[in-house]
């Protein structure tokens, strides 16, 4: 069972909430299948970058599976299919209602406001779909 604490937006004084939500679904994963070699027609896509946006938000996501926070694995904000943020390591805060509690501060890109974010998070190869999801909104 996983969960988020409500995403947080910022710098703005009026930040958003949400009360913290019920079991992902893990995504179904499968062993790799040996197969014949093949040649790649076309380069990788690049990776990540949030320069390819022309505006951003900042959220801060508290990620809870089976009632335990997380503070290893990544977690990725996406809108539809489209990746907008990508974050790996959480911070930690020394004092305050979540002192001691890991974090995930995370940029998102976007050009729009009122794109739906929804958010992924994998550990050590496991990949939890979040149900939170917010607007988004041009700091």
């Amino acid at each position: 069972k996983a969960t988020t604490s409500a995403p947080t937006t910022s710098p703005t004084s009026k930040a958003t909430t949400s009360a913290p939500t019920t079991s992902p679904t893990p995504a179904a994963t499968s062993a790799p299948t040996a197969g014949p070699v093949s040649t790649v027609s076309s380069p990788p896509p690049p990776p990540f970058s949030l320069t390819s946006f022309g505006e951003s938000m900042a959220a801060t996501v508290l990620v809870k599976i089976d009632g335990e926070d997380q503070g290893t694995g990544t977690l990725f904000a996406l809108s539809g299919n489209q990746q907008r943020g990508e974050l790996t390591t959480p911070s930690i805060p020394p004092f305050g209602a979540y002192a001691g509690r890991p974090m995930y501060q995370i940029t998102i890109g976007g050009d729009t406001a009122g794109d739906e974010i929804t958010f992924v998070f994998v550990e050590n190869g496991v990949t939890f779909e979040l149900d939170t999801t917010f607007s988004f909104e041009i700091n």
